[in-house]
């Protein structure tokens, strides 16, 4: 029969303490090893905002797209705000996705220029008018409108875009007066 010493030296103590260590804290980190959805309980996990009393348990960044499942992340999920237009695709969003009466002019994408006119109109006739609206596009519409005195005996003809930034258009005296006009302030606006 094998008999130990009844001498405790500290290497005998510090070869039992490490055992412990070692074997204890081995089988402490494997627990905590995660192989396998399997292994956690549902409810285990609670993100980013647990509830009160439990603490946060993933990671920042961990989770990103691929990660989350096609429509599990609604409307409700999302804060407000959070979705700007640099995160929607193109045609993404149609008419059905607008609350009526929500649009104002400042959401259409369009030209909009701002300046001042001077013109003469000989009486019963027309001249021809260009006007700088940045940011309009060929094919778009136009709209005109006076921002100071509206000129008297003067119709504005239908505007175009004739090109990128630049809208033509007429304006027409049916009155039998010459109309001079100098620095009459405009708006034009062009969308669609």
């Amino acid at each position: 029969m094998l008999r130990c010493s009844g001498k405790l030296t500290y290497a005998n103590v510090m070869v039992t303490i490490l055992a412990f260590i070692v074997l204890g804290g081995g089988t402490a980190l494997a627990s905590l090893v995660i192989t396998s959805n399997s292994q956690v309980a549902a409810g285990t996990i609670s993100g980013h905002r647990p509830p009160t009393g439990d603490r946060p348990n993933i990671i920042s960044a961990s989770v990103n797209g691929t990660d989350l499942a096609t429509g599990s992340v609604g409307s409700s999920e999302l804060a407000t705000g959070a979705v700007k237009h640099a995160k929607l695709s193109a045609d993404s969003v149609t008419s059905a996705n607008v609350t009526a009466h929500s649009l104002r002019l400042s959401d259409l994408v369009g030209g909009d220029g701002t300046g001042s006119l001077s013109f003469s109109v000989p009486a019963n006739s027309c001249t021809r008018i260009a006007l700088a609206a940045p940011g309009a596009a060929v094919g778009q519409a136009a709209l005109l409108t006076w921002t100071s005195v509206v000129p008297a005996d003067i119709a504005v003809s239908p505007l175009r875009v004739v090109s990128s930034g630049l809208v033509h258009g007429s304006l027409c005296n049916p009155s039998s007066n010459l109309v001079i006009e100098n620095g009459i302030g405009f708006r034009v606006i062009t969308f669609g």
